[in-house]
């Protein structure tokens, strides 16, 4: 992957840089889709207990940390999260249409994925 990417500008320190955005988002949507989906209100009140300093400091752009936050809180099926990204990518001025094809981009990731699973590609 490193190769791939170097060949196309991205920095090493760039992608790890999006694979740690990545995971820390994903800690996130775990908690949320939690109290989203639990069925009592109960858990709201109580303090989130994570720590996001990936989201900050990274050698990414705000807008980049804002597409892999929002695909991923998409793929993982987190509503509150997708809801607070696309809201905070708008923020930052992201356009709509940037963010659906963000989104597009993901479904298609998810698709080839899916694909190749099913034929034993690991």
């Amino acid at each position: 992957m490193t190769s791939f990417a170097a060949a196309r500008g991205i920095s090493a320190q760039e992608i790890t840089d999006a694979l740690a955005v990545g995971a820390t988002n994903s800690m996130y949507n775990v908690l949320f889709k939690f109290r989203d989906i639990s069925g009592t209100e109960v858990f709201d009140g109580m303090g989130v207990g994570l720590r996001a300093h990936t989201f900050q400091g990274t050698s990414l752009d705000e807008t980049t940390v804002e597409l892999i936050n929002l695909a991923l809180s998409d793929i993982n099926g987190c509503k509150p999260c997708t809801s607070a990204h696309v809201a905070k990518a708008r923020h930052v001025g992201v356009a709509d249409e940037a963010i659906y094809e963000a989104i597009q981009c993901a479904a298609t990731m998810i698709a080839g994925t899916q694909f190749l699973k099913s034929l034993g590609v690991t």
